[in-house]
Order: structure tokens, then C-alpha cells, then sequence
């Protein structure tokens, strides 16, 4: 007599497994166990290898029991996952009864299943790509900041300008009550976008010593969510204003920064480079959030709770993680955001691995080792980290997925309508992914 397998529908995604497995089948494997056992085990009172099997059972005979009732619920349910093209999206969840000698063993395993869905039209797919030239004119302005990153302050006796590193005090001002925690104090440069534009242009003007108030709108995307999508008004006391010294753009300054020869147009050739690498990666970033989310607008589809909760605890480890790291809980996002945040993930994972199964895309072994010498070639020894990589199948499979999702970005694009809009080296690098 086989075993007996019956599946049924709980939601659109969930199914409940039932599976009854024979006695004959559990006790012919329990008394082969047991009759391995006296063959090798040693008892008082017995010579090794002659403990009859009956002994044998009543001491051992619960636990083999429900070893093997164990290991043939693991062996027959995979058989049954098998046999009826079940498509997991997480780890079953199994209720066993428990059964005796002369008893069938059964049991149900719970689950989600995979969804199935055909693969979208994207040829109503409207994507913008916003492209730049990086200008002779772009170099020196990061140069210019670069030599900011290398300048002495000095305080001055005069109002605040563009450029001046500022040291302030600041609350909301409906705090009822002041204590020095409502406070808090910063040091910034006037135009550097630590706060919002319209908060420090209102420090423009103000000399050590003023108190005064700022009015505030902070964008729903700011950081810190506890000010996301408020107008709040500051009382803000300048502490010191200081003036920098920039050094000279000399080959010292070049030697400052890695060119041994101190030749500027190095300096300058390098600046260019490392400007392109930030501007092809802006474009794929922006490109990848505009493409799914064009698709999310054109495409739904069921999702496993399993993989959403999975990838929404993953996402909040990282995140928790890295702001434990920077101390910046403040900052950490709201859970029904990251949740869809999760959801998002897990849709666009489940396109781009059904477009991998229609070989509409492919990710080749050559293509892998290129992104990870790519990313090497940043590191003062590559070597060491091309090795990195390859000691972890992990590291491995997220460099997969990515080029998986800027060919499946690419493939969208080919059947979409796409239009070019140009935009200055800065304008591009500020728009939000």
C-alpha cells in the first residue's frame, strides 16, 4: 500500500498538504532500525552484537520510533512537493500525529506557493533618462570642494556668507519647556545641504551672538522623520561664524590626493573619472526606481506574506544595523513603509527570475567575474577583494542580482518608449532615485 497525498487551496496562495504513510511502511523501517541497533550496541549482561531486539525495543523503541516517523514525514513530504509541481515560496509548516505500532503516521503541511502570473506588456512603458556631460567647469567645482575638504577656519568678526562654516543652536519653538535636550548643536557649511536649502540661506547675514527664528518646510523625504513633511519653526542662536583658507591648486594639493607627480591635468583626468563612475551609477539608480515604478502601476500580483516578512526582516536587520552604527535611531524608517518597500523587492525578484526562466534576459559567469574585477579595481589591492567575493556564493549571488536587474531594466526599455532629457552634471546628480 503507498502513501496517500491530498492537496487543497486555503487562499489564492496558501495550500494544506495531507499525507498518510502506511504502518506496514513505518514499523518495516522502526524493526530494520531497531535490528541495526542490537547489532552494534552494548548492554549489560549481553555480549556485544547478541542483544535480542526485544530488549532492545523497550528501551529504545519510543525514540526510533519517532526518529523514523521524522525522517519519512522530511523523505514523503519533498516526494509529494515533487510529484505535484508544488512551487514553494517559504518552509512548511507541519502538524504530525503522533502515531503507535500498527498505526498509519500522517501529517499536514501548510504553505505558499509561488504565484503565477504571465509576464507583463511593457510596451506602454514611459521611461524618462535624464543624461549629462560632465564640463571642464563641473571639474572645478569639485575641485573647488575638494580643496573645502582640505581648509584651515578661521573665525571672523563679520554676517555669515555663502561657503562659511557656521556653528549654531537650535530647537523648535514650541517647545513649552527648555531643557538642554530640546537643543542641539551643530557645525555646517553655509550651502552644503546638511539642512534644508531654506534653512541655512536664513543663516545668510546673521553674525555670532543673534538669536532669531527660522521657518521651515522639511520635504516628506527628509531623513529624519520625526521633521519629514512638518513646517517647524527654529530658534536659532549663531554661535561663531569661520572663514576658510583654501589651500592653492598646486602639485602639493595634487600629492594630497594620490598623484605622485603632482601633475594637475592627473588630478584633473582623475576627477574626471571617478565624476563618470558617479554619473553612470545616478543614471542606472534612477533609471531602475523610474522602470518598476512604471511596472508597479501597470502590474499586480498576489504576494507570499512568507517572502514579504522574510525580506522585511532582512531589510530592518540591515537597516537597525547600520544605524546602531552611526547612532542615528532617529532616523529609522516607518514600519508600514518598509513593509512596502519589502513587497516592492519581492515583485520585482519574482519578474526578473520569470524573465531569467524565458531566457527574455541572462546573467553569463564572464559577466559576473567583469562587475566583481570592476568593483576590485577601487580597492588599493584587488586582488584581495576579487578573492573576497569568490570565498562567499552570497557575495557572488547579490552581483548576480544586480546584473540580473540592469538587464531586466534594459530589456523594459527596449519595449518601452523612452525619451532623453538633458540635464547639467549637479542638476542630475540631485535628483531623488
Amino acid at each position: 500500500m503507498s502513501k496517500q497525498v491530498s492537496l487543497e487551496p486555503i487562499d489564492s496562495l496558501t495550500r494544506r498538504l495531507s499525507v498518510t504513510i502506511p504502518a506496514e511502511q513505518v514499523d518495516n523501517e522502526v524493526s530494520n532500525r531497531l535490528r541495526s541497533l542490537a547489532a552494534t550496541i552494548r548492554m549489560d549482561g549481553f555480549r556485544p552484537g547478541k542483544v535480542p531486539v526485544g530488549v532492545v525495543e523497550t528501551k529504545y523503541g519510543s525514540r526510533v520510533r519517532n526518529e523514523v516517523s521524522q525522517e519519512l514525514v522530511q523523505k514523503t513530504l519533498q516526494e509529494a512537493i515533487t510529484e505535484q509541481a508544488i512551487k514553494l515560496a517559504g518552509q512548511p509548516t507541519l502538524d504530525i500525529q503522533p502515531s503507535s505500532k500498527g498505526e498509519e503516521l500522517s501529517f499536514t503541511a501548510t504553505f505558499e506557493v509561488l504565484p503565477e502570473f504571465t509576464m507583463p506588456d511593457f510596451s506602454n512603458v514611459e521611461i524618462e533618462r535624464p543624461t549629462a556631460e560632465i564640463t571642464d567647469a563641473d571639474i572645478d567645482r569639485v575641485l573647488d570642494r575638494m580643496r573645502l575638504q582640505k581648509a584651515s577656519w578661521t573665525l571672523v568678526e563679520r554676517p555669515a556668507q555663502e561657503g562659511d562654516q557656521v556653528m549654531i543652536d537650535y530647537r523648535e519653538s514650541s517647545s513649552e519647556e527648555v531643557s538642554p535636550l530640546d537643543s542641539k548643536t551643530l557645525t555646517l557649511v553655509i550651502g552644503s545641504h546638511t539642512l534644508p536649502d531654506t534653512f541655512e540661506q536664513g543663516l545668510v547675514g546673521k553674525s555670532a551672538g543673534d538669536e532669531f527664528t527660522l521657518a521651515v518646510n522639511y520635504p516628506d523625504s527628509y531623513a529624519d522623520k520625526t521633521l519629514a513633511g512638518r513646517e517647524v519653526e527654529h530658534i536659532v542662536t549663531l554661535i561663531s561664524v569661520s572663514e576658510a583658507e583654501r589651500p592653492e591648486l598646486d602639485a602639493e594639493f595634487a600629492r594630497g590626493f594620490g598623484i605622485e607627480s603632482g601633475d594637475l591635468d592627473v588630478l584633473r583626468e582623475e576627477v574626471r573619472n571617478n565624476m563618470q563612475r558617479e554619473l553612470e551609477g545616478k543614471i542606472n539608480a534612477l533609471l531602475k526606481a523610474r522602470v518598476f515604478e512604471q511596472i508597479s502601476s501597470h502590474f499586480t500580483i498576489d504576494l507570499p506574506d512568507s517572502l514579504v516578512e522574510e525580506e522585511y526582516n532582512r531589510l530592518n536587520a540591515q537597516i537597525n544595523e547600520r544605524a546602531k552604527a552611526l547612532n542615528q535611531t532617529e532616523k529609522l524608517p516607518d514600519p508600514a513603509e518598509l513593509r512596502e518597500e519589502a513587497a516592492r523587492r519581492v515583485r520585482n525578484s519574482m519578474l526578473i527570475s520569470e524573465a531569467t526562466k524565458q531566457e527574455k534576459i541572462h546573467v553569463s559567469h564572464e559577466q559576473i567575474r567583469q562587475e566583481v574585477e570592476k568593483i576590485a579595481e577601487l580597492y588599493e589591492e584587488p586582488e584581495q577583494i576579487t578573492q573576497w567575493y569568490y570565498e562567499d556564493m552570497n557575495r557572488l549571488a547579490a552581483i548576480e542580482f544586480k546584473l540580473a536587474q540592469d538587464a531586466f531594466v534594459n530589456w523594459v526599455m527596449e519595449q518601452g518608449s523612452v525619451q532623453e532629457k538633458n540635464l547639467s552634471f549637479d542638476e542630475l546628480m540631485e535628483l531623488a532615485a
